[in-house]
């Protein structure tokens, strides 16, 4: 909720007599921005992307393994952000939707919610394909071309 009044309060207009750029109130509203959009590439009726930003919605946490996902609607007075379950969810359990591609591989993923939203996944999928990766045996490129003839 407070993020919520955050950005209201910096989308106040400006005091005429400002006459040079703010930027720490740009850098504020683009921080609020980049982690607490919603994105859909759906395409819906306008066949393109779309973007919201709500306040409820940021609440949603991210796994690579989803419950839910974000879908937009729009409708005649805007637009409008339904979670649809993925799965049953039980009671008291908490709602996730995907930030990011869950077609890219670990490390792939991990950059891209790192570089967008500031944050090391270590959701159940994350933490098990790297204990995989990490039980795999290493494999020594050096003594494999030694040992060619």
């Amino acid at each position: 909720h407070g993020q919520w009044e955050m950005l209201v309060q910096l989308l106040q207009p400006q005091p005429q007599e400002t006459s040079v750029l703010d930027f720490r109130w740009y850098d504020e509203l683009w921080g609020l921005m980049t982690v607490n959009v919603i994105g859909d590439s759906s395409g819906g009726s306008g066949g393109g992307q779309s973007a919201s930003m709500m306040s409820l919605g940021t609440f949603v946490n991210h796994s690579c393994e989803p419950n839910c996902e974000a879908c937009t609607c729009s409708q005649k007075d805007g637009h409008s952000v339904h979670f649809i379950a993925r799965r049953a969810i039980a009671a008291g359990e908490q709602l996730t939707v995907s930030y990011t591609d869950l077609g890219l591989g670990l490390a792939a993923r991990r950059e891209a919610l790192q570089e967008q939203f500031l944050f090391l996944c270590r959701c159940p999928r994350c933490l098990r394909e790297e204990q995989q990766q990490n039980s795999e045996p290493k494999r020594d490129w050096r003594s494999e071309q030694e040992a060619r003839p």
